[in-house]
């Protein structure tokens, strides 16, 4: 079994959590605001504008961060995080696979999203969150607001990597993106 230890980056941080006891995910809160971009597209054409918005953003330490339609943010939890072993040993990091998912509420309600996010087992930095505002209208987070969730499962990790001439023959095949929607002998 492992263990997850966070450490505060900053005193008033929130040491991820779960709701409930059998939630799968703990809680990250919105901490600070590492970047800001917005995204404007010209009408009828594929040409998009990217406008960092960063230097407005100078205080890390937020109290809230209006998130404007086709704008997104990489927010900072104001935590980072490691996996040990069951002994606590500080020397041996433990083969995770944690992963920064979206919270469904804040999707179906608002529109906003985060983007899927692996943090490896052997970053210690602060964990940030890529949120997106896809909604209809902005969106403000708010600091200390749930904004995504954390996952942590085993990793299984090969342990050893070659190269193949021919993959075995399955049923399946090379077909993919949507095929069986359509297939029956599968």
């Amino acid at each position: 079994m492992f263990k997850l230890g966070f450490k505060k980056l900053y005193p008033d941080a929130i040491i991820p959590s779960r709701s409930t006891k059998f939630s799968s995910g703990l809680d990250l809160c919105a901490h600070n605001v590492l970047k800001s971009v917005s995204i404007k597209r010209h009408y009828n054409m594929n040409i998009y504008e990217v406008h960092d918005n960063s230097l407005r953003l100078l205080e890390r330490n937020i109290h809230s961060l209006k998130l404007n339609i086709n704008e997104r943010a990489l927010i900072g939890t104001g935590v980072s995080v490691c996996a040990f072993d069951e002994y606590f040993d500080v020397n041996r990091i433990y083969d995770i696979d944690m992963q920064i998912r979206p919270r469904s509420g804040l999707g179906i309600h608002f529109g906003v999203h985060v983007a899927l996010g692996t943090i490896d087992s052997d970053y210690n930095g602060e964990i940030g969150v890529i949120v997106f505002n896809f909604g209809a209208e902005h969106f403000t987070i708010i600091k200390d607001q749930k904004i995504a969730q954390l996952i942590a499962t085993p990793l299984l990790c090969p342990n050893s990597i070659i190269e193949l001439n021919e993959l075995p023959e399955t049923q399946r095949g090379t077909l993919g993106f949507g095929h069986t929607d359509n297939k029956t002998d599968l």
